[in-house]
């Protein structure tokens, strides 16, 4: 399928009108754009390639919008900041100009100053043949389970995965960015789907660490005690024998402040060995 360009240095919505900027990627059904919202805060924009894409788009702002709503009505004095672990939907419309196609104006200032700011969490060992100490794994681990519980209790699914699982490392942010995938329900998610993705959050903590996931065996840490204990639970939960996000996180965390202090801990990474 040929994919349409995008033909326009600002877009018109029905209520502003918004600057374009360099290409980010893109999908089978969808390419991104860096966007400059007001106040230069960092945003996206997200297009359909083709106009039969638009209910894909229609799909994620719906899931987003409900995630919105989860936060205003669980959390309303935003205690826990859920909303910093998703994409804020500042507007979607049909954009005429640019074929009658879905547009989602994304606003990620929430969680970066920068889009720079931003790295998939996948990218850490392909890309930047980088692994984490244990300690940073820990809130990589602790906020995807945090914003799982979150999700499952209004009955939205996340979709972990190494490219959309982006990070911050200077303000320790972990945001899913795409929900396009995402099953909605009128209740909780089912046991079943939310032990595989409690397992699949598990598993990509267990690879930035640059562990193996067969063994969950992780690499030597001289300054770390215990990583023995910690290597158990992470491999535990890759097997899907958990399947209440909550309890998942309040183990977690228990566990983790038995082996270590808490406190913030700057992101610390070691370069990966050929």
């Amino acid at each position: 399928m040929k994919t349409k360009p995008f033909t326009a240095q600002f877009i018109q919505s029905p209520t502003a009108q918004y600057e374009v900027g360099e290409r980010l990627g893109q999908t089978e059904s969808f390419t991104l754009y860096e966007c400059i919202l007001e106040d230069c805060k960092p945003g996206i924009l997200k297009i359909a390639r083709e106009k039969t894409h638009n209910g894909k788009l229609d799909l994620e702002a719906f899931v987003l919008q409900t995630l919105q709503d989860g936060v205003e009505r669980i959390d309303p004095e935003n205690t826990f900041q859920y909303d910093k672990s998703f994409p804020f939907l500042l507007e979607s419309f049909i954009s005429k100009e640019q074929g009658d196609r879905n547009v989602l104006i994304l606003d990620l200032s929430r969680v970066a100053k920068s889009l720079s700011d931003l790295v998939p969490l996948g990218h850490l060992s392909a890309r930047e043949k980088i692994r984490v100490d244990p300690k940073t794994s820990v809130w990589i681990m602790g906020k995807q389970l945090k914003l799982l519980d979150f999700a499952c209790n209004i009955g939205v699914s996340v979709q972990f995965s190494g490219d959309n699982v982006l990070i911050n490392r200077d303000n320790h942010r972990v945001v899913v960015f795409d929900w396009s995938n995402s099953i909605v329900s009128n209740m909780v998610l089912e046991p079943k789907r939310v032990s595989e993705q409690i397992a699949r959050a598990a598993q990509l903590t267990i690879t930035a660490l640059g562990g193996d996931l067969k063994t969950g065996k992780l690499p030597a840490d001289d300054q770390y005690g215990g990583s023995d204990v910690y290597e158990k639970l992470l491999m535990k939960f890759t097997k899907g024998v958990e399947s209440d996000a909550g309890k998942a996180h309040t183990q977690f965390y228990t566990t983790v402040l038995e082996l270590w202090p808490s406190g913030f801990h700057n992101f610390t990474a070691y370069s990966i060995l050929p």
